[in-house]
């Protein structure tokens, strides 16, 4: 079976697809209010989100852009884009969390590893040796990055960090990378700002290195950067500012939002904290109108969710002529 991601993608929208999952899924009916762990800066205070998925779908059926997709003529040539693909776990999450990551999109990065705080072969994990727990995410994030220069640099142009709950459409990452230039020092992701003027990308989100900005990491002075401590994507984007990064543009081309700190649905009905609506440099915006027709990250999304997700992406046709061959 040929698979094209993208075109399916511009006909459905990632949010609509979940929002059919809930509401076609028995078990899932029965959970229809989503509790949201909010991925927030230091300083502000866990606040869980009640979001009804039964209203999203009829409130925002007529917001979803019409894309069509036998439009091929504006397809950018991704088979040399190569992305290289680390998710932050730990052991308790390998069976849980990781283990759908490993079943679902990262068989789609042309590297995947996995980092936690120790090795385990069988799954298999590179271990950091570093504690586990909110306060040492600073610590794995750079010591993942130190290995991946060391040891995986001539893999790939671009190099993405992602959560373990965290769903990655690569063949739409790979199509908005084709229209950037892995020699610029930049990386793209969900921007907030606070803490430096630059602002920073969200680590729930995910974020994507350039070659450059890898580069820049790798060979830097052991000062420069944060060891350990503080929110781990703040400090990472301290640390490329100060090696003169910059923090790219990552909404499309209709200024849609292509990197997401949370769930779908959260997205969809707009449902934030309000730290969530300071913190966001573009806004947090409600609707599927809003979310790009070809959006690349999801956060908070559970394994049984990213098993759906593929189903419902790289397998399930429809009779307008948009599905796959």
């Amino acid at each position: 079976m040929k698979y094209s991601t993208i075109h399916l993608l511009c006909a459905f929208g990632c949010g609509l697809i979940f929002s059919y999952v809930f509401l076609s899924n028995p078990v899932l009916q029965s959970q229809t209010r989503i509790q949201v762990q909010q991925d927030c800066p230091d300083g502000v205070k866990l606040r869980p989100v009640g979001i009804d998925a039964r209203n999203i779908l009829s409130e925002h059926r007529e917001t979803v852009p019409k894309v069509d997709t036998h439009d091929v003529g504006k397809w950018r040539d991704i088979s040399k884009i190569r992305v290289l693909c680390w998710i932050m776990t730990a052991p308790k999450n390998l069976k849980s969390k990781a283990q759908y990551v490993k079943e679902t999109w990262g068989k789609r990065c042309n590297k995947l590893l996995f980092y936690s705080s120790t090795t385990d072969e069988s799954f298999p994990t590179i271990g950091l040796g570093v504690p586990e727990g909110r306060e040492h995410l600073t610590a794995k994030t750079m010591q993942a990055f130190r290995h991946i220069y060391a040891n995986h640099r001539t893999e790939a142009d671009w190099f993405l960090k992602a959560d373990d709950d965290t769903y990655v459409l690569v063949d739409n990452l790979k199509y908005f990378l084709s229209k950037q230039n892995k020699n610029e020092a930049v990386y793209f992701g969900n921007h907030f700002k606070h803490y430096i003027p630059e602002g920073y990308n969200s680590g729930g989100a995910g974020y994507v290195l350039s070659y450059e900005a890898l580069k820049r990491f790798g060979e830097r002075g052991s000062n420069l950067c944060s060891k350990d401590g503080g929110a781990e994507d703040a400090e990472f984007g301290k640390c490329l500012v100060k090696l003169g990064g910059k923090v790219g543009r990552s909404l499309d081309e209709e200024g849609k939002t292509t990197f997401h700190a949370y769930h779908p649905l959260t997205h969809m009905a707009g449902a934030y904290a309000q730290w969530v609506k300071s913190h966001t440099v573009h806004g947090a915006r409600a609707g599927a109108g809003n979310i790009s027709s070809f959006p690349i990250t999801f956060h908070y999304v559970r394994g049984n969710e990213m098993l759906a997700l593929d189903f419902y992406i790289y397998h399930v046709k429809h009779a307008s002529g948009g599905g796959m061959d």
